[in-house]
């Protein structure tokens, strides 16, 4: 029986941090589209670059190290509350 409820138990830890990995991902996603709207106007004069990935992992940093309103800014912004990753460990270990 105890074996039984071990692997149950690893199986559930591993759905949900793949359901958490696919929420980061989508919030990136989201991120990266809001970060390109904001970046590029109608009519660019030159080519727009920026690395989403990079901006994503530089504001996470960030985010892990921050408390209070500055946690909940940053959780905002980078798409996290919209997808409900409301919870800072769920964040960090996705």
């Amino acid at each position: 029986m105890l074996p039984r409820l071990v692997v149950f138990a690893v199986a559930a830890a591993l759905v949900n941090s793949e359901n958490d990995d696919v929420l980061l991902a989508r919030a990136h996603n989201t991120l990266a589209v809001n970060l390109l709207k904001h970046l590029a106007s109608p009519n660019p004069p030159e080519n727009v670059f920026f690395s989403p990935t990079s901006i994503a992992a530089a504001f996470g940093m960030a985010y892990a190290g921050a408390r209070g309103v500055s946690e909940d800014e940053l959780a905002s912004a980078l798409g996290h509350t919209a997808f409900g990753l409301t919870e800072r460990t769920r964040v960090l270990e996705a």
